[in-house]
């Protein structure tokens, strides 16, 4: 007589919230085969991960156009990153060296901060989107620049630290029941028309910068004078789409090293929506906020309102 054993995947889990907006900038290659882009670069700042215990790390990507570039050193940064193309290339052409360039450096050097897509509308737009929303700062460097760049969203986020109680993801699924008069209320089949994922939790960390994060990058605002900063609730977002003024939220298991993302969970597109903050002087204090996931346009669409897994932060699923 033979018998068999099976191991289940029993686990306590704690995580930590990673929450801000992200970086999304467009580089827009014109296709003019009688220009180039030599002597130009685009200066690229950046954390190496959401903790601020790293340094930051400037980068600039330079253009060296049918061989006749010189890379411009530019003072102050860290590294370049040349991007090589033929004098007649076209505007696809010249996203698609930026693109492998880019690659071939964040990913071989260790730095998966940003991903990259083409614009399926536009062959000449390329799209940069930092993977955990820290601070990306960038600038087109030429006096007469034929690389634009435009910033999308805005904004600084990391790690909101310590919660209080249980952080609960939650899944709800809407579908029309199809019935027939001849069957009553039996069901004959289900359509699916949509599905939902929302994020509750309470921040014990009430500092000031968590204001910032998530009442003022979300449905606040933040009111700047000199180095002075005060963070509130007004209209300023009154007909704002959330979409557009939301940021990237992301779970990252405590157990593991922040490298290590093949346990996190990943809202693409979400809005802080602020709760309260509690002044009971017999309990801790706390933050709440709530979280609900918006459609991303720019991911597959498998998976482009959250997604589970390491997948998220390689560059194929963007393109």
């Amino acid at each position: 007589m033979s018998t068999s054993s099976s191991t289940q995947d029993f686990r306590l889990e704690a995580a930590r919230v990673i929450f801000g907006a992200s970086h999304c900038r467009s580089f827009l290659f014109a296709d003019d085969a009688s220009s180039d882009t030599n002597d130009e670069y685009i200066a690229l700042h950046y954390f190496k991960s959401v903790s601020d215990e790293l340094a930051e790390e400037k980068a600039y990507i330079w253009f060296n156009v049918g061989a006749a570039g010189v890379d411009p050193t530019p003072v102050g940064f860290d590294y370049g990153i040349e991007v090589a193309y033929a004098a007649d290339a076209t505007g696809a052409e010249r996203a698609a060296a930026v693109l492998a360039a880019m690659d071939a450096e964040f990913l071989a050097n260790g730095r998966p901060l940003c991903m990259f897509k083409v614009d399926s509308s536009n062959a000449a737009l390329l799209l940069v989107d930092n993977a955990y929303p820290s601070e990306i700062s960038a600038e087109v460097n030429s006096a007469t620049p034929k690389v634009t760049v435009s910033i999308l969203r805005v904004g600084k986020g990391g790690d909101l630290g310590p919660t209080k109680e249980a952080i609960d993801v939650s899944a709800e699924t809407t579908s029309f029941e199809v019935k027939s008069n001849q069957t009553g209320e039996l069901i004959l089949d289900k359509i699916l028309q949509g599905s939902n994922l929302s994020l509750e939790a309470g921040f014990l960390d009430v500092s000031q910068e968590n204001k910032e994060a998530v009442i003022g990058l979300g449905v606040g605002d933040i009111l700047e004078s000199g180095s002075d900063k005060i963070v509130g609730l007004g209209e300023s977002r009154l007909f704002q789409n959330a979409s557009e003024i939301g940021g990237r939220l992301i779970l990252h298991p405590i157990r593991l090293d922040l490298s290590d993302t093949s346990a996190d969970f990943v809202m693409w597109n979400t809005l802080a929506e602020f709760s309260g903050i509690n002044y009971d002087g017999t309990d801790t204090q706390a933050m709440s906020a709530s979280f609900s996931a918006n459609l991303d346009s720019g991911i597959d669409k498998k998976i482009n309102l959250g997604v589970f897994g390491s997948k998220w932060i390689t560059n194929d699923v963007l393109r």
